[in-house]
């Protein structure tokens, strides 16, 4: 028995030792074709941007996103999209989107700020209020 018990720890060594090596040699092949361009869609892969909720991340560290028409439309179909998955508190957010002026390219959208705080419940809807929200809220 004790034979047995030997045999099966070293060929469960090897199997974990030969999964290990398969990893890394897919891992370099990834990298060398990754970096050589050789696969046939990696300049749609450099050239695209990541996630609809990174791009509304990085719009809302920004004070004031300089961008083009065509940027703007673009961010606000993503934010759209975000709003559309949000799980938390959806007034919140758009709270937040209308004093950053995500959905009105890039000027406060006082009157969306204020029904939202409203729809939220919030004790003051004011705009010295939301004023003072959105200061605090920047990055």
């Amino acid at each position: 028995m004790a034979r047995d018990e030997s045999t099966a720890s070293v060929s469960t060594f090897s199997g974990v030792r030969g999964r290990a090596l398969v990893y890394l040699v897919a891992a370099l092949v990834g990298a060398a074709l990754g970096v050589s361009g050789f696969v046939p869609f990696a300049e749609q892969l450099r050239r695209s941007t990541s996630t609809a909720g990174a791009r509304v991340g990085l719009a809302l560290r920004e004070p004031r996103p300089a961008l083009g028409p065509e940027d703007w439309t673009k961010l606000e179909a993503d934010v759209a999209t975000v709003r559309a998955t949000y799980s938390g508190e959806p007034e919140a957010f758009d709270l937040m989107a209308a004093l950053r002026g995500l959905t009105s390219r890039g000027e406060v959208d006082w009157g969306g700020a204020e029904r939202s705080c409203r729809a939220l419940h919030w004790p003051r809807c004011d705009r010295p209020a939301l004023e003072e929200l959105r200061l605090r809220s920047r990055p």
